[in-house]
């Protein structure tokens, strides 16, 4: 196990078992397998999530005037990812942030998925193991943070989103309220409303919802929060 987590866990920072029982090497190991079976995704597989990509990248200029296709506004500037997956989500999604000086992925499975050694991340310059629950980097060390459906995989959404916030300078996050848990990968009990009144505490941040049924969920209860912080 990476270094960076025995410490963490040794510090309280990330709880061992996991909220749904599992513990850390169990849940390492679930999800190093699942990724290791979607390696080799399939033509259709890659194209519904540059599909859903394209999506959120719209969303965002709708709702926030940020256009991630500018790469004149990444230009020598610190991007990062949280936790975007063994093969670097956006970050390396469509050559976006190409014109950023430093691309970092940060993820609890960080160190797994670099092993990896994917052709799809050669362009992620650092690999950051951590939670998102305890960012173990600085205090506005990055200029631009991204994280897609992925908050809602771990055991605090609030703490999470308050060190994205504390190590960013700006950033957008979306992630998805179920108001259940599943007992898999959800096993955090996020209830749209919470996160809402959570969000206001933040001046500096704008949030909006978006609906994925029935295009992308067949939830028609789903709801999804989106934001944007710059400070």
């Amino acid at each position: 196990m990476h270094e960076n987590l025995i410490f963490l866990t040794s510090e309280g920072h990330i709880p061992d078992p996991l909220p749904n029982g599992e513990s850390l090497k169990q849940f390492i190991d679930r999800e190093m397998g699942w990724w290791n079976s979607k390696i080799n995704w399939d033509p259709t597989g890659q194209l519904q999530r540059d599909v859903v990509y394209s999506e959120f990248i719209n969303r965002i200029e709708t709702n926030s005037n940020i256009n991630l296709r500018d790469k004149n506004y990444f230009a020598g500037k610190t991007v990062g990812e949280l936790c975007g997956g063994a093969k670097g989500g956006l970050l390396c999604h469509d050559d976006l942030f190409s014109s950023a000086s430093e691309r970092i992925q940060i993820d609890i499975l960080a160190s797994e998925f670099a092993k990896l050694n994917l052709k799809e991340v050669a362009t992620v310059d650092k690999w950051v193991t951590c939670p998102a629950e305890k960012i173990l980097l600085k205090d506005d060390s990055i200029d631009f943070l991204i994280a897609f459906n992925s908050l809602d995989h771990g055991w605090d959404f609030r703490a999470s989103i308050t060190e994205a916030i504390r190590v960013a300078k700006e950033g957008v996050i979306s992630f998805d309220c179920k108001g259940y848990t599943d007992g898999g990968s959800h096993y955090q009990l996020i209830v749209y409303e919470e996160v809402v009144n959570f969000l206001e505490n933040f001046k500096y941040l704008h949030y909006w919802e978006w609906r994925p049924y029935p295009s992308h969920s067949d939830d028609e209860n789903l709801r999804t929060i989106e934001f944007h912080w710059k400070k």
